[in-house]
């Protein structure tokens, strides 16, 4: 059976730091896996990004992005990854801000946002990218602000994006709402021109939520 290697990611350049570089965050290049760009929070509200082109063998400096939240996927044609985080502002620290940004392969660091999605006196949570064919992206994120008891507790969100993230279109994926709100962590997966997402519902009675999204933009729960 083969063993497990590990890796410190932290670059040599930067082997005297001493952030906690906590929940990190992975994206692998589809067709090219020796392409690697990780990302870690150093210390609020900074997050770290590191690649490797040699399979994680050896780590750089990939540049750094202000944020309280994060999460990495690569473009699954390839041409590069996407990050989005979270960022609040100065009269409302906590999360209202989602950025996307976008690194070409073989690129260094990743620059400007090109997508800024703000909710305005909202509070968003933990936005979880993936990619799909076609040029597509998807982010779930939670709206703590619908909770607990407003619009029925309406709050779990995805941001489909059919041009790798430059524009959104907003989804409620809650539809049956009720208790107290949906767990922060709204997770997808991609299968082709189906994503698949899962939010847990709180409340009197706990229970999780699939449902799926096609192109169209529809959406429907599955029981």
């Amino acid at each position: 059976m083969p063993k497990a290697r590990i890796f410190d990611m932290i670059p040599f350049s930067l082997s005297g730091e001493t952030g906690q570089n906590s929940e990190p965050s992975l994206a692998v290049d589809p067709l090219d896996p020796t392409q690697i760009i990780a990302g870690a929070f150093r210390g609020a509200p900074i997050t770290s990004y590191f690649k490797s082109t040699n399979g994680g063998t050896a780590w750089f400096d990939d540049g750094s992005i202000d944020s309280q939240d994060k999460s990495l996927a690569w473009k699954t044609d390839g041409s590069g990854a996407i990050t989005t985080t979270l960022l609040g502002n100065v009269t409302d620290p906590r999360g209202n801000v989602i950025n996307t940004f976008f690194q070409a392969t073989g690129g260094t660091g990743f620059g400007n946002p090109i997508n800024t999605f703000t909710n305005d006196n909202h509070f968003l949570d933990q936005p979880w990218v993936r990619t799909g064919p076609s040029n597509h992206v998807y982010v779930g994120y939670n709206d703590l602000k619908l909770s607990p008891g407003a619009n029925n507790a309406h709050s779990a969100f995805m941001l489909v994006s059919v041009n790798g993230g430059l524009t959104y279109n907003q989804i409620l994926l809650d539809r049956v709402g009720a208790g107290i709100q949906d767990n922060p962590s709204i997770r997808e997966a991609v299968d082709g021109s189906t994503v698949y997402d899962r939010a847990l519902e709180y409340g009197r009675r706990t229970r999780c939520q699939w449902h799926s999204h096609r192109v169209s933009g529809r959406c429907r729960a599955l029981r």
